[in-house]
């Protein structure tokens, strides 16, 4: 038995799934369905009595008999709700990848791929393993997010080959444990970081905005996009404090992204604009109430006096 603590999740799973009305259920019938030995199956009754998630009979001749208790039941269906969550499941991969990794270069062991990282048995969650195609997408998110770097060919994922840690992997690691989202959300962290009350944030090319120290004009056909190229650009670089999961941040930083396009093209279309300001401004509105999330707001109105003369 590789892994005690996924096989105890499996197990729990079986009961919960074969249990039910008090019925008592063979621990060494469920060994036996997984190729593991009486010995394995002494060895996870006694691990689940601990937990206090299974009440355990251990008899004679290495029998090992077990039901769930209250909170074995409520562990497992909350199990099953965060496993099939995929918020939760893309954030705890990328805690786990991260760990990986940086127990891999603490022992100077190269990493040719992340294949040892899908292969091992503690890449799961709830005992659900974690895909191939999962790994692969979270690795291009931590390398396009400065976490790791990794060697770049044609038609393969960015993070996938000869992945290594950067310094914010590796700070990540030892002073958040790994979690992604507590990391980047930071007190003083980046460009729109903060300290105490005095915050710095930049547009999308770089111009400090904050107290209107720059205002640059964009005029196309008629329109004034200048208000909505500030908004835009202090919203993509105020992600970090902003309070939003790591899944909504991608979104956010996509359509305004999107938005800075629209409005430095040559023929913006306000229609377009005013939509992705009012779904930005919504999401911030969910996410901050902070100082910096009422200059974010306070600019997206700006935006939109701005393109439709109200």
């Amino acid at each position: 038995m590789e892994d005690l603590e996924l096989e105890s999740i499996r197990l729990l799973d079986w009961m919960y799934d074969h249990g039910g009305d008090g019925a008592i259920l063979s621990v060494n019938g469920y060994a036996a369905l997984r190729g593991l030995t009486d010995q394995n199956a002494w060895t996870l009754g006694e691990h689940l009595n601990a937990s206090g998630l299974a009440r355990v009979l251990l008899g004679m001749s290495m029998r090992v008999d077990a039901d769930l208790t209250a909170a074995g039941v409520a562990f497992v269906q909350q199990m099953r709700t965060e496993r099939d969550d995929a918020a939760k499941r893309n954030s705890s991969l990328r805690q786990q990848m991260l760990k990986w990794l940086y127990a891999h270069e603490c022992r100077d062991e190269k990493t040719l791929d992340w294949n040892g990282f899908i292969e091992a048995g503690y890449s799961h969650l709830g005992g659900r393993p974690f895909q191939a195609n999962e790994v692969h997408r979270q690795a291009e998110y931590l390398s396009k997010r400065g976490f790791i770097t990794s060697s770049t060919i044609d038609n393969v994922m960015d993070g996938c080959l000869n992945p290594r840690l950067k310094p914010d992997g590796e700070d990540c690691v030892t002073d958040f444990d790994g979690e992604v989202t507590k990391y980047m959300n930071r007190g003083g962290a980046g460009n729109g970081g903060h300290i105490g009350d005095t915050y710095n944030i930049t547009d999308n090319r770089g111009n400090v905005i904050t107290g209107g120290s720059r205002n640059t004009q964009s005029v196309t056909h008629g329109i004034d996009t200048s208000a909505v190229l500030k908004f835009a650009g202090t919203l993509a670089q105020s992600l970090p404090v902003l309070g939003l999961s790591e899944d909504a941040q991608a979104e956010v930083r996509a359509q305004s992204d999107e938005l800075h396009a629209e409005a430095s093209g040559d023929q913006p279309n306000v229609g377009r604009m005013r939509s992705l300001i009012d779904s930005l401004m919504g999401a911030v509105a969910k996410a901050s109430t902070t100082a910096v999330g009422a200059i974010v707001t306070e600019l997206g109105n700006e935006a939109l006096k701005a393109i439709t003369g109200g």
